[in-house]
């Protein structure tokens, strides 16, 4: 995988993660859960790592390396290209710069909901009603001058880590 040099050092992590920051930050790890435990892909918190022979095997065939030409579009634009290398054939790359939720390829609040409703679930969350209120009170922070909504949002964020 090729990336700008800036974000190399903090996606490249060969080794099992330690800790729920370690583990979605790791480029290897994250690719190890999508091949062989993709259920855990969304779980926020991340309280058990799934750590298995096929996992560690996957991230040691992983390889990050810094490229130039991406570097020089950062930060307009959060490129990588991925290249797969298989045992018999020719390598196969795709280059993908405007990820969803870059800057140039905005989620939209229908996105972010989607969003929330697979994490929830995958992090052994409740998402009801609360939920609800919380991205309107996110999109009703766009439309108005915000002085009453920012302390809503706070709260209903308070509400929802206490549920």
């Amino acid at each position: 995988m090729a990336v700008p040099l800036v974000y190399r050092g903090m996606i490249d992590r060969p080794s099992p993660p330690a800790n729920r920051i370690e583990s979605m930050l790791s480029v290897q790890y994250q690719l190890g859960l999508a091949a062989f435990a993709p259920a855990t892909l969304d779980d926020a918190l991340r309280e058990s790592l799934p750590n298995d022979a096929r996992i560690a095997a996957l991230m040691l065939k992983v390889h990050i390396h810094a490229d130039d030409a991406l570097g020089a579009q950062f930060p307009r634009v959060w490129g990588s290209r991925v290249t797969l290398e298989p045992r018999a054939g020719a390598p196969t790359a795709v280059e993908v710069l405007a990820p969803p939720g870059s800057g140039t390829r905005a989620l939209t609040w229908a996105d972010l909901t989607e969003k929330l409703e697979r994490v929830f679930p995958a992090s052994g969350l409740n998402a009801d009603a609360r939920v609800a209120a919380l991205v309107a009170r996110c999109e009703w922070l766009g439309t108005g001058d915000g002085s009453d909504a920012a302390r809503e949002l706070l709260e209903l964020t308070e509400e929802l880590a206490h549920a």
